[in-house]
């Protein structure tokens, strides 16, 4: 009997060592899946959200395009951006790039006149405002969607010549 009580309390003390391991291996896991989630966290919160990325992107294009700078304009854009307005349908960066280049003056001032909203597919609309040859003011929307981090969409919606 001595014998099996001796045994007994050797795989006692070896089953309590494993677990203690095992517990101490589980505690370390958590303790890592928590550091990862803490950094995850930081890092979604420090990262813009795609509405500012489009409010930054939108109001740099309005900058630019006050100054009629068609580099400034293109630079905001991916190389297969689409571009829709009423008047004009472009395809492509550098296309936008010699569209602004040949502007005359004719678009005098654009203007952000909101916050944008997000929209199902992801994209954000803004209500804008242009002035036209100095006195003729068109209010609406643009459509933007955007591609790892540029303009891949642009597109005028909803326009009206205001009084």
């Amino acid at each position: 009997m001595a014998t099996h009580a001796q045994g007994t309390v050797g795989r006692s003390a070896v089953g309590t060592e494993s677990r203690k391991r095992l517990l101490i291996g589980l505690g370390g896991v958590l303790v890592l899946a928590l550091v990862v989630l803490g950094i995850w966290a930081i890092v979604q919160a420090v990262q813009p959200t795609e509405m500012e990325v489009a409010t930054d992107l939108v109001d740099e294009w309005t900058v630019a395009w006050n100054a009629n700078d068609p580099d400034a304009v293109a630079a905001l854009f991916t190389e297969d951006v689409v571009y829709a307005s009423p008047a004009r349908h472009l395809e492509g960066r550098d296309n936008i790039h010699n569209f602004v280049a040949g502007m005359s003056s004719s678009v005098t001032h654009g203007e952000v006149l909101g916050e944008g909203t997000v929209l199902e597919n992801g994209a954000v609309v803004f209500p804008m405002s242009y002035v036209f040859s100095g006195d003729e003011t068109w209010a609406g929307e643009v459509e933007v969607t955007l591609e790892d981090g540029l303009i891949s969409r642009f597109e005028w919606l909803h326009w009206e010549l205001q009084e």
